[in-house]
């Protein structure tokens, strides 16, 4: 029997609670559906971009913490980062594998540029597989789990840092942790060392149990 196979493609809304709804309500129909979650790359409204990569890094934090949350709800999601074009990044997840079904993810209309840009109707006259459209209004909808930003350098591993958040997961219900390290040196060796050190600390987080992702930052924390 084969495995009925959906593609998600969203971006801000990945945390929406529609969406999650979306998801649950597709594996309850069918227990043995697996996913693959699209996260097209955008620019960040707002911050100097100094270093490269960023806008991978951010839709990079969006995948892993939504495959983690998924996961840990046992949907079967796996995750990558697309195109910067939504409908390019859409096509790309269709042609990666069979698809069955397609959930296309988006802001309301009246703040969506997506929908403004017609996303919609061009993926459905693309594609012969049924598409999805789910509407997560991000202000007026509860999240489903908590996020919360986490700043840290030379004490990303610490052990108070680490007891901190621990204490704070304990206490909060689908508790997600972003890690931003920023650089410390402007010069070529920054963006190394604060990979390094966001690596050390996002394996001592998932080691403690805790769900996490990150990024560098800038230097001006």
């Amino acid at each position: 029997m084969t495995v009925p196979k959906v593609l998600v493609v969203a971006n801000e809304t990945v945390r929406g609670a529609s969406l999650l709804e979306a998801i649950e309500s597709r594996v309850a129909k069918d227990p043995d559906t697996s996913f693959r979650l699209v996260v097209p790359m955008t620019r960040p409204k707002s911050g100097l971009v100094i270093y490269d990569a960023v806008e991978r890094d951010a839709a990079q934090v969006r995948v892993d913490l939504a495959v983690a949350f998924m996961g840990a709800r046992g949907v079967v999601l796996e995750g990558e980062v697309g195109d910067p074009d939504p409908l390019t990044a859409t096509l790309d997840g269709l042609n990666a594998g069979d698809i069955d079904e397609v959930i296309l993810s988006t802001l309301p209309v009246t703040r969506s540029g997506w929908l403004r840009r017609d996303l919609l109707s061009r993926v459905r006259d693309a594609t012969d597989v049924p598409v999805q459209h789910v509407v997560s209004d991000m202000d007026a909808e509860a999240s489903p789990f908590t996020v919360t930003l986490v700043v840290a350098n030379r004490t990303a591993v610490s052990d108070a840092l680490v007891t901190r958040l621990k204490a704070k997961a304990e206490t909060s219900t689908g508790q997600l942790f972003i890690v931003i390290v920023p650089q410390e040196e402007r010069d070529g060796r920054g963006p190394g060392i604060a990979r390094a050190r966001l690596g050390n600390a996002l394996d001592r987080l998932r080691e403690e149990g805790l769900t996490a992702a990150g990024m560098i930052g800038d230097p001006d924390p």
